[in-house]
């Protein structure tokens, strides 16, 4: 869990979905793992980087949209 959680924050800054994308993973599974054992310390932390790698994956989304959009607008006015 606190690796998916570092990799997480770390992809905010740096990593964008490179490393959004293996902590979204490695949180899924530390989840697995902690909601075997009720109040477990770190589903938490698996919680927060599983959020943390979804909002890291939905702003790429839409950085990339943005991107196409434009493109496509600056295309389709002639220059």
């Amino acid at each position: 869990a606190q690796l998916a959680l570092i990799l997480s924050i770390v992809s905010i800054f740096l990593g964008g979905i490179c490393l959004a994308i293996p902590s979204l993973i490695l949180a899924n599974g530390a989840l697995n793992i902690t909601r075997q054992f009720p109040g477990h310390p770190d589903e938490g932390s698996a919680k927060t980087a599983q959020v943390i790698s979804w909002i890291v994956i939905g702003l790429f989304t839409l950085v990339i949209l943005f991107y196409v959009v434009a493109i496509g607008m600056f295309a389709s006015s002639g220059y």
